[in-house]
């Protein structure tokens, strides 16, 4: 299982919009919001808005900038993709977290995960990341499976529109 995270590029948009079927056609939403296509949009627009993102351009006030990251597996597929974000204003320390993440559905149970979180943890410490925020839903057993075998500490659960939410940190060392 050898996997890497990789910016996205021109070459990946295939298997971006394979993945985002996918999903759809699975009955999941698309999380973190900004890997939505907006409407009308094309993927070069797509690629030109979250490296503005990135790069702290066009950010609305209450956004952060944040780095995604497709991972591709041994064979040059994009199974998942992994979103950080470089700080966390004040408000997103309530509910929000650094590093969201999410593998396609027939990707799932292949024990991407783990090493997955770990190449993101290296990112978020190039970006002195020292202690790291992920939040998962209670009833989501591989995230919370995942989480605890990296030996996240529970903060405290919330209720968030009906759903257990944990939030969990970890020190980045």
């Amino acid at each position: 299982m050898n996997i890497k995270l990789v910016q996205p590029s021109q070459e990946h948009e295939e298997w971006y919009h394979s993945m985002i079927k996918e999903f759809l056609d699975n009955g999941e939403g698309i999380m973190p919001k900004q890997m939505q296509f907006r409407e009308k949009e094309i993927y070069e627009t797509f690629l030109s808005r979250i490296q503005d993102q990135k790069d702290w351009i066009n950010l609305k006030p209450w956004y952060v900038p944040w780095t995604l990251y497709f991972i591709v597996n041994e064979d040059g597929n994009v199974i998942w993709w992994s979103a950080i974000r470089h700080y966390l204003s004040k408000e997103l320390l309530i509910h929000w977290w650094h590093i969201s993440h999410g593998i396609k559905p027939s990707e799932r149970w292949k024990w991407y995960a783990t090493k997955a979180l770990k190449l993101a943890l290296l990112e978020a410490k190039k970006l002195w990341i020292d202690k790291v925020m992920l939040t998962c839903d209670k009833n989501n057993l591989a995230s919370a499976r995942t989480i605890v075998k990296n030996w996240w500490i529970l903060d405290y659960e919330y209720l968030h529109e009906w759903i257990m939410i944990q939030k969990r940190w970890i020190e980045n060392k």
